[in-house]
């Protein structure tokens, strides 16, 4: 995981309207980078409890694009795809505990 990789994902989520909807960006993020490392057949943490869709990945989806278009540019790996997720995921612990979740 390189520290480089994570902040570039985390960039990309703070482009996002936090501010207004932080559960919806959050969320939006972290299923885009669960999508990508299922599809590449990487480990997706269990903790995350993503089922993916039976649909398979999300095609019409901003942050999925995002996310896709690092990983094919070679600009982010399964390790920093899941070091971001793992932020997420304590952002929407906290999110949940101060009630801000839906």
């Amino acid at each position: 995981m390189s520290a480089r990789g994570v902040r570039l994902l985390l960039d990309e989520v703070r482009q996002g309207d936090l501010a207004l909807d932080p559960w919806g960006v959050s969320l939006a993020w972290h299923f885009a980078i669960a999508d990508t490392l299922h599809a590449e057949g990487e480990e997706v943490p269990a903790s995350w409890q993503f089922v993916p869709s039976p649909l398979g990945p999300s095609l019409d989806d901003p942050a999925a694009d995002v996310v896709r278009g690092l990983w094919l540019a070679g600009h982010v790996d399964a390790d920093d795809l899941r070091g971001a997720g793992e932020i997420l995921s304590r952002f929407e612990d906290v999110l949940r505990a101060e009630g801000r979740d839906y």
